[in-house]
């Protein structure tokens, strides 16, 4: 009876919400032409073909600075801009870039670099030994994206052409860290050039030129026709901001623009049922999550902890936050990813349970708290868990920050429970669960749960260096139960990416780390 209770409630919420929503979709259903049609004066027609796209994105990027960014509306603009010293193919295969070949020491902790001859950066300048170090040590400082780069040591020039990268120890992650795009090649005679106004004067090797930024409007690339790997189809490739992402499904309807990034879980059906538009999803490397500070008085004994994850309904959440568009989790890793087990499941939704937990822990009654959380989808979510917290006498006041505020709240500990994303950032666990989880990370630097555990600590340790696969599995299996057991966490669920675009745009579908590269799209 209680359970259908927080459905009902949560089907109000979503009506409320839905009404404003739905108000702003329509439009026609025509898609821009992937051909242009001119006649001149004897009406002769000519074909033309399409040469430029319009990508819609939800989020303005803050900085197009790869290494000093961790932003995921970044990343679309990033992978088209840099180049890096390998790729990693869909398969997990790695393939020469920038670097055309590379040699590995017998202990697997000195990786040598050939460089390609003659590659240009778009400043014309010819990239060199020195560009590559410069840009890796400026990786392993960055306060934003330094835990990508936990195994480097040094990096040292050998000629204009060869570099060596030395590793404090050999890491099963190191090639693929070096395939992201906060590994990304950039000229540093531009760096130097532009100084701090270099975020928005990127400069790399990669398909396509910085043009222009239009703040609050569009950032615009252009093709660059000496690309090393030849010249793309798509000259032009203009991301407009869009932040409404219903505004956003109603511009790919009328043809304003060609692609949209992440549209609303309620136009999904409309994009499917379009005959124009073309519709792709899967599953996130990113997980919606409980954020709890285990240094907090009341939330740092583990019963209490146990009993907020029994008092949740994830399924309630889902359908508040995202429609239910998503994929419910049991654990702090994805079911496709390396290091997953399906030994360890998700707390089912228990509110007898979870008032059983708080009486051991000393609170028959329940006790007053605050959820922490940034305005929008967020809200809805952490209404459904007031709601809910309230069945097992636990009474929770909404706490809405802006996001920076939010940021430092969880970094400096200064919060009880929270709502955040948390981003894996490559198809491999251990580097994101190891910032989030170990001591040492406790903090700013990625251990917002303030979490402390020897044990765990250790098992941490090892996932990083161990390259024995079935060895490595046990012990993530191992991480995960103890993750399990202590709860300084709740996965809720593993967003969806989607991508909705012009049926006629070739070369395009939606993937977990949203590696979308305008150089393999086509009219």
């Amino acid at each position: 009876m209680k359970r259908k209770f927080l459905l009902l409630y949560v089907l109000l919420v979503l009506t409320l919400v839905s009404t404003t929503v739905l108000s702003g979709c329509g439009g026609s259903t025509n898609s821009a032409p992937n051909v242009n049609d001119k006649s001149d004066g004897n009406n002769d027609s000519v074909t033309e073909v399409k040469d430029s796209i319009i990508i819609g994105i939800d989020q303005e990027p803050s900085s197009l600075d790869a290494q000093f960014s961790n932003e995921l509306s970044g990343r679309y603009i990033f992978f088209n801009i840099y180049d890096n010293l390998v790729t990693r193919d869909e398969s997990g295969k790695y393939h020469p870039s920038l670097a055309e070949k590379w040699d590995v020491s017998e202990d697997e902790k000195e990786y040598t670099f050939y460089l390609r001859k003659g590659i240009k950066f778009h400043n014309g300048e010819e990239l060199k030994a020195s560009d590559v170090k410069f840009s890796l040590d400026r990786g392993m400082t960055s306060s934003y994206v330094s835990f990508l780069y936990g195994a480097f040591d040094k990096v040292d020039v050998i000629d204009d052409y060869k570099v060596k990268v030395t590793l404090k120890y050999s890491s099963p992650t190191f090639l693929q860290v070096l395939s992201l795009p906060q590994a990304g090649i950039l000229s540093e005679a531009a760096y130097n050039e532009y100084g701090d106004d270099y975020t928005r004067n990127p400069v790399g090797t990669g398909a396509y030129k910085f043009e222009e930024w239009v703040p609050g409007d569009k950032i615009s690339l252009i093709a660059n026709d000496d690309y090393f790997n030849g010249a793309p189809s798509i000259k032009e490739c203009t991301f407009r901001i869009i932040t409404d992402r219903g505004t956003g499904m109603v511009a790919l309807e009328k043809g304003e623009v060609d692609v949209y990034y992440g549209i609303s879980s309620v136009d999904k059906q409309n994009a499917i049922d379009n005959p124009d538009i073309t519709y792709d999803e899967c599953q996130a490397i990113s997980y919606e999550h409980v954020v709890i500070n285990c240094e907090d008085e009341i939330f740092s004994n583990p019963l209490v902890r146990q009993a907020v994850a029994y008092a949740l309904d994830k399924e309630s959440i889902l359908i508040a936050g995202r429609d239910g568009l998503g994929y419910i989790a049991d654990i702090q890793a994805p079911d496709y990813m390396f290091g997953y087990t399906d030994k360890v499941k998700s707390y089912p939704y228990d509110p007898e349970k979870a008032k059983e937990l708080l009486a051991q822990a000393g609170y028959p009654d329940g006790f007053d708290c605050n959820i922490s959380v940034n305005s929008g989808y967020r809200e809805k979510e952490a209404q459904v868990i007031q709601a809910g917290l309230a069945e097992v006498g636990i009474n929770v006041t909404i706490d809405v920050y802006e996001w920076g505020a939010l940021l430092d709240s969880l970094s400096n500990g200064g919060y009880q429970i929270s709502l955040v994303a948390k981003s894996l950032h490559i198809n491999d666990p251990g580097l994101v669960t190891f910032n989030s989880f170990h001591s040492s990370q406790i903090g700013g630097a990625g251990n917002f749960y303030r979490y402390k555990n020897e044990e765990l600590d250790g098992l941490l340790e090892n996932s990083k260096t161990e390259t024995n696969e079935d060895t490595r599995k046990q012990i993530f299996e191992q991480i995960y139960q103890k993750l399990h057991e202590d709860v300084p966490n709740i996965p809720l669920y593993w967003r969806v990416i989607n991508v909705a675009y012009n049926k006629n745009l070739k070369g395009l579908k939606s993937n977990p780390e949203q590696q979308y590269l305008c150089k393999n799209f086509s009219w």
